[in-house]
């Protein structure tokens, strides 16, 4: 398949390594200078010992910060980049769609409704041979070891969760792409298909994860320390606060997650979690 790599984050890094060598055909759009980027890019694998377990690399066909060529001769376009820049890079794609071009629009963390903001470049630019995925959640811990050439992972989830249109594509997706991006590599994290889009966007964990942190140390320091050392780790001195302040967004969602199912009970939503569940 030609894929193209639609951003240049940290999930870019390790995505593009392990696409290319799974033998598909990976060019990339970065958003910077694309002589940054070595047609030779890695992936490695860390494990919590920060030691080295393994190195997959593959060559890239082709990089570019002009999106007009790449976008028209790709078969599959996966988002790499933060959410909140989804929408505008999906109308920035859609401009350069011939009508009659068969391709998907994917993300490998589909939370924010990613199905609406599809659909709506689809009817806006009249593309009928539209189809789009989503992963509920990013495959696997990743961060930038050297920008353009090096990603580093520190392991993949058991599995994962992706909602695709028309459903009836998953097993060719699962088979050239989807298990090629973890189950290929660590032996886990094996695609499941979500029957529907609206489990993947109501199952989250960083959109209440980092608000409610962020809200409980305000509430504790006013969000003003004295010095630098005494500001604590985001992570590492997570409390009781912020715990409370969590389970409480979760709920929340919960019972927006109950109402779902009680107004449309024909519908089992098994992949539709509340936090805790979806850690596990």
């Amino acid at each position: 398949m030609k894929i193209l790599i639609y951003g240049d984050g940290n999930s870019a890094h390790i995505i593009a390594p392990m696409l290319a060598a799974a033998g598909q055909e990976v060019s990339l759009y970065t958003l910077g200078a694309p002589s940054r980027w070595s047609r030779e890019v890695s992936a490695e694998y860390w494990n919590e010992r920060h030691e080295k377990v393994f190195t997959v690399t593959g060559r890239l066909t082709e990089v570019s910060d002009q999106p007009g060529r790449l976008v028209s001769q790709a078969e599959v376009i996966i988002l790499c980049m933060p959410v909140s820049q989804y929408r505008p890079a999906l109308h920035e794609i859609a401009r350069h769609l011939r009508p009659e071009q068969q391709v998907w629009l994917g993300s490998i963390y589909g939370q924010g409704g990613f199905n609406w903001m599809v659909e709506e470049v689809q009817h806006k630019y009249r593309l009928p041979n539209l189809k789009y995925f989503a992963f509920g959640l990013i495959p696997w811990v990743a961060r930038i070891g050297e920008y353009g050439r090096l990603g580093i992972t520190y392991g993949g989830k058991a599995r994962n969760y992706v909602a695709v249109h028309p459903d009836g594509d998953f097993a060719l997706l699962k088979q050239e792409i989807f298990d090629n991006i973890s189950l290929r590599w660590f032996g886990t994290g094996e695609a499941l298909q979500s029957p529907d889009f609206i489990s993947l966007t109501l199952s989250v964990d960083n959109q209440i994860i980092h608000p409610t942190r962020c809200y409980a140390l305000a509430q504790v320091s006013g969000g003003q320390w004295d010095t630098a050392e005494s500001v604590p780790y985001f992570y590492r001195d997570y409390d009781q606060l912020s715990v409370e302040y969590l389970q409480r967004l979760d709920d929340d969602y919960s019972r927006i997650r109950q109402e779902l199912r009680r107004r449309f009970p024909a519908k089992a939503f098994p992949y539709m979690l509340d936090y805790l569940a979806l850690e596990r």
